[in-house]
């Protein structure tokens, strides 16, 4: 089993090698079972790229991977620190036509006029 304090120490020397180790699963460090890759995400070619990898046996344990995204070649590393999760709450908008809202605006005032 891999110790916190050697996660720590390897975060706190900015060994972003080591950790991309873990992500791809190298065995020689740890396990499988022992971590999971709790957030994935690239913006695509040549922007940045996140990965978090959460310590199984260490609760509350998390790493996060920061670099630079590449479909052709292996992403490069920039840094390592550690991390927490959070939620993010996001608007977004949709085309509609003015018959859409209407329609939404009668349905409001009028509730479910179907008879039973």
């Amino acid at each position: 089993m891999l110790e916190r304090k050697e996660i720590e120490e390897r975060v706190k020397a900015k060994d972003t090698s080591w950790f991309e180790s873990i992500y791809y699963g190298d065995s020689n460090i740890i396990d499988r079972k022992e971590y999971s890759i709790v957030y994935d995400q690239n913006y695509g070619d040549g922007n940045d790229y996140f990965v978090a990898i959460e310590f199984k046996n260490h609760p509350g344990l998390y790493v996060l991977l920061e670099g630079t995204y590449s479909s052709w070649d292996s992403p490069h590393w920039d840094k390592v620190t550690f991390a927490q999760p959070y939620e993010h709450k996001e608007t977004r908008y949709k085309t509609v036509t003015l018959d859409y809202i209407r329609d939404l605006k009668i349905e409001s005032v009028l509730g479910d006029t179907e008879e039973k």
